[in-house]
C-alpha cells in the first residue's frame, strides 16, 4: 500500500514537473486583447492570466455564443487594475488548469463593449471549421449587435460560398427576417465572407468577418465543408458582404441581404465591386460612349480585331460591345449597348508593324512605330508607349507592354527610318557616331599599355641595384605585382631589411 502511494506521489511529481505554464497578457498596453489571442495546452498544462489596466475579465463561454457566459465555469470577474500597479508589477493574476485537451475552450472579456470589439481567448482552437478567427469575428458580429442570441424560431438560410469552382455567392442575396440565421457553406480553395458597405463594397468594415476558410476538394466531395452562421439582427436595413480572397471582390464575388429592389440594389453593388476591386479602371473614352445605357462606366477600349475592322467597348453592365471600324455602327452586344461609337468614319485602322507586335498584352492596337540609332519605340493605345533595344528585348514600359519585339532590326538588315513619334539619327550622322567611340576606345587602350610598361621598367632598374645594395620596396600597381620583384635579384635582396 506504502509503495503504490508513493509510486503515486512520484508519478505526480514527474507529471507537475512536466507540466507547461502558459504565460497570458490580458488588455496589455490598453489595448481591448488577449496576447497571445491562444494557446495550444496539454492535460495538467497552467494558464496564467495577468491582468492590465483599467478592468478586465477571463470569462468562459462557447464557440456559438462567445459573448454570453457558458453556466457555471471559469470566470474570473472584472480584475481592476491600476496603471501605478501596473508600472510597480503589481498585476493580479489567475490560472486555469486545463484538465481536457481533446476540446476547444472558448472565453471572452465581459467589460462592457469589450467582446464586441474582438476580445476573446481560446484554448486548443482547431486549424479549420470553428477556427479562432471564426470564433472571433462571431464575437464582434453578436457583441455588436443588440438583438438576443439566434434562437430556435427563426429560420435558417443557406449560402454556398464559391460552389463548384465559381466566385459566387449561391443565392446572391436573401431577404430575411430578424432573428433568422444565414448559414455560410464554404466551397474550396479559400473564401470568406466579409462585411462591407454599398459604397466600398470591397473594403472591410471591420464588423462579420469569418477570414478565409481554406477547403480540400476531398473535403467538399465527402461534405465536410466549414459553416459560419450570421445572426440577423436587424432587418430594417441591407448588409452588404464581399469574399476578401485577392482578386474575388473585383470579378463580382459579393452577397447582399435584404437588398432593396430599386436605387442601391444588389446589382448596383455588384457593378461597383466590380469597379474597385477590378483591376480594371474607368478610361477617358476615345472612340467609345464613356457610359453604357445603364449608366455603368466604360473600363477598357480595344480594336482588338482589326481584321475584322471591329472596335470593342467593355463596360459594367453591358459588358462586350462591338462597332464597325469603318463607320461606328453597332455590330454585336446586348439591349444596354450604346447603338454607336461617338467617332463615326473616325476610326483609323492601326498600321502594321513592322518591328512592332500589331497589338499590345491587354489587346489594344499599335499606333505608332519609330525606329531609333539604339531602340525601337512603339506606341499602343493600352500600354502607351514601350522601348526595345534592337536586340528585341524589353527595355521600358508597363506590364501590358509585349514582352519583345515581333521582329528584331538586327537580324532584319533594316535602316533607320523615320517613325510616327519624332525624326531619328540619320545613317551618316550614326556612322560618325560610332567612328569617334571607336576612336575613344583605341586611345584608351592605347593609354593603358604604356603606362603599364612604364610600371615594369621602373621595378627591374629598381632590382639591379649592386651587390650588398638594400633592398627597397616600391609600390607599383596591383596589375603588374608579378614584377615587384626582379628576377636578377639574389636571394639575399630579396629578402633582407631596409
Amino acid at each position: 500500500m506504502r509503495a503504490s502511494l508513493a509510486l503515486a506521489a512520484i508519478l505526480g511529481l514527474v507529471s507537475s514537473a512536466l507540466a507547461t505554464d502558459y504565460n497570458v497578457e490580458v488588455g496589455p498596453n490598453s489595448q481591448l486583447v488577449f496576447d497571445p489571442p491562444f494557446v495550444h495546452a496539454k492535460k495538467g498544462d497552467i494558464v496564467r492570466f495577468h491582468f492590465n489596466p483599467k478592468a478586465h475579465s477571463v470569462t468562459q463561454s462557447s464557440f456559438d455564443t462567445p459573448c454570453t457566459k457558458a453556466g457555471n465555469v471559469f470566470d474570473t470577474d472584472l480584475q481592476p487594475v491600476t496603471p501605478e500597479q501596473a508600472a510597480q508589477g503589481q498585476k493580479p493574476s489567475k490560472e486555469f488548469f486545463v484538465a481536457d485537451e481533446t476540446k476547444p475552450l472558448w472565453f471572452y472579456c465581459k467589460q462592457v463593449g469589450h467582446c464586441g470589439k474582438g476580445m476573446v481567448f481560446a484554448i486548443n482552437p482547431p486549424d479549420t471549421g470553428n477556427t479562432f478567427d471564426a470564433f472571433k469575428a462571431r464575437a464582434i458580429q453578436q457583441g455588436n449587435s443588440t438583438a438576443p442570441p439566434p434562437s430556435s424560431t427563426g429560420s435558417i438560410l443557406s449560402v454556398d460560398v464559391g460552389p463548384t469552382g465559381q466566385l459566387v455567392f449561391q443565392p446572391p442575396f436573401v431577404q430575411a427576417k430578424k432573428g433568422d440565421i444565414v448559414r455560410f457553406k464554404f466551397h474550396p480553395k479559400a473564401h470568406s465572407v466579409t462585411q462591407s458597405n454599398f459604397n466600398t463594397p470591397c473594403t472591410n468594415a471591420n464588423l462579420f468577418d469569418t477570414q478565409l476558410q481554406p477547403v480540400t476538394p476531398d473535403q467538399d466531395a465527402q461534405g465536410q465543408n466549414p459553416t459560419m452562421d450570421f445572426f440577423v439582427g436587424d432587418d430594417s436595413k441591407p448588409l452588404w458582404f464581399y469574399c476578401k480572397q485577392t482578386g474575388h471582390c473585383g470579378k463580382g464575388m459579393v452577397f447582399a441581404i435584404n437588398p432593396p429592389a430599386s436605387g442601391n440594389t444588389f446589382d448596383a453593388f455588384k457593378a461597383l465591386a466590380i469597379q474597385q476591386g477590378g483591376s480594371n479602371t474607368t478610361v477617358t473614352a476615345k472612340l467609345c460612349e464613356s457610359v453604357d445605357n445603364n449608366g455603368s462606366p466604360l473600363r477598357a477600349e480595344t480594336p482588338d480585331q482589326p481584321q475584322k475592322g471591329l472596335v470593342t467597348c467593355l463596360y459594367d453592365a453591358a459588358r462586350t460591345c462591338t462597332y464597325n471600324i469603318a463607320d461606328g455602327s453597332f455590330d454585336s452586344g446586348g439591349s444596354i449597348c450604346p447603338t454607336a461609337v461617338p467617332g463615326q468614319g473616325g476610326l483609323q485602322q492601326a498600321p502594321a508593324g513592322q518591328f512592332c507586335a500589331l497589338s499590345d498584352n491587354v489587346s489594344s492596337a499599335l499606333v505608332a512605330e519609330n525606329l531609333g540609332s539604339s531602340n525601337v519605340v512603339c506606341q499602343y493605345k493600352g500600354a502607351g508607349v514601350c522601348t526595345y533595344s534592337l536586340s528585341g528585348s524589353k527595355q521600358t514600359g508597363n506590364n501590358e507592354c509585349p514582352s519583345a519585339l515581333k521582329t528584331n532590326p538586327s537580324s532584319s538588315g533594316s535602316k533607320l527610318v523615320t517613325g510616327a513619334l519624332g525624326e531619328n539619327d540619320s545613317d551618316s550622322s550614326s556612322n560618325y557616331s560610332t567612328l569617334i567611340r571607336n576612336s575613344y576606345i583605341i586611345i584608351g587602350l592605347l593609354a593603358a599599355v604604356i603606362l603599364g610598361l612604364l610600371g615594369v621598367t621602373v621595378s627591374m632598374l629598381v632590382g639591379r641595384r649592386g651587390k650588398g645594395a638594400k633592398y627597397s620596396r616600391v609600390t607599383v600597381p596591383p596589375s603588374f605585382k608579378g614584377f615587384e620583384e626582379s628576377e636578377s635579384m639574389t636571394h639575399s635582396q630579396r629578402y633582407s631589411d631596409a
